[in-house]
Order: C-alpha cells, then sequence, then structure tokens
C-alpha cells in the first residue's frame, strides 16, 4: 500500500458508505482488500445470547446456498466483541457521525458481541427484474398470477 493508504478496519476492509443504521445494525459499503478492493456489502447487528447468535449463524448457511443471477452471493460470517472497531478504523467525524446510533448502542450494552455477513455489493440491482425472473408470470404490482 502507498503512503496514502485508506485506514482499513479489521486490516481488511476499506469503509466506504453506509447504507444503511440503526441501533440494532448497520449496512456498509465496504472494498475488500484482501480481494483487489471488491465492492463487498457488509451487514454487522448485534446478537444479545448464543440463540441470537445460532440464529444469525442459520441465517448466514440458509443464504449461502441462494445461487440466483438476482440474489447477492453470501461471503463471509465472523463475530466481533464490539463496534469499537468502526470508531478506530479511521473514519471521518461525518461518517462516525452516521454511525453513532449503533456504536452508540453498543457501548451502552454488557459485553454484547456483534455478528456480521459480508455479501457481493450490487449497485442499482432492479427489484422487479428479480421478481419477475423468480416467479415468472406474477405481477409485482397486483401479487396476481399473469397466467391463464
Amino acid at each position: 500500500m502507498g503512503k496514502n493508504s485508506p485506514p482499513l478496519f479489521l486490516d481488511r476492509w476499506e469503509y466506504r458508505r453506509t447504507l444503511s443504521c440503526h441501533s440494532e445494525g448497520c449496512v456498509l459499503k465496504v472494498s475488500d482488500h484482501r480481494y483487489d478492493r471488491r465492492p463487498t456489502t457488509f451487514k454487522l447487528f448485534k446478537v444479545e445470547n448464543h440463540n441470537a447468535l445460532e440464529a444469525a449463524r442459520q441465517e448466514f448457511l440458509t443464504l449461502r446456498r441462494l445461487r440466483h443471477p438476482y440474489v447477492a452471493q453470501v461471503g463471509e460470517f465472523g463475530v466481533l466483541p464490539s463496534a469499537g472497531f468502526l470508531a478506530e478504523a479511521g473514519l471521518k467525524a461525518a461518517e462516525l457521525k452516521t454511525l453513532a446510533t449503533f456504536i452508540d448502542a453498543q457501548e451502552d450494552s454488557d459485553e454484547c458481541p456483534l455478528a456480521y455477513i459480508t455479501f457481493e455489493h450490487i449497485d442499482a440491482m432492479n427489484l422487479r427484474e428479480a421478481f419477475l425472473s423468480l416467479f415468472p408470470g406474477t405481477s409485482p404490482d397486483t401479487g396476481e398470477n399473469g397466467g391463464a
């Protein structure tokens, strides 16, 4: 990496922008420096107990088996001790302000670990086309079958 290398969190992901964020979790667009800066979606959420962690792991395993041109491929599942890595990743103040709801909620919790799932990032996915490819002959506007 050059002298102006961007800050990475977890020694791998470069924060690009926040796609959504609330007290329960965040979805970030990142660049994966392990794979030639490939655009990646990073879903981060809290897991309050073993059952929640197992449910998150099952969500990951289920999503990992899905294969369809309009479904983003799932990458990895992991567990982190806290959201502190976000604050330490060298993000600008405006970016940290966007993530503040989630970071503050984690600081107030009692050692609540965080889970993450990564996905390939697809810009401008057309949900209407995805719906029609999954359910041919159905109208997403009316929910009715278009066949006779």
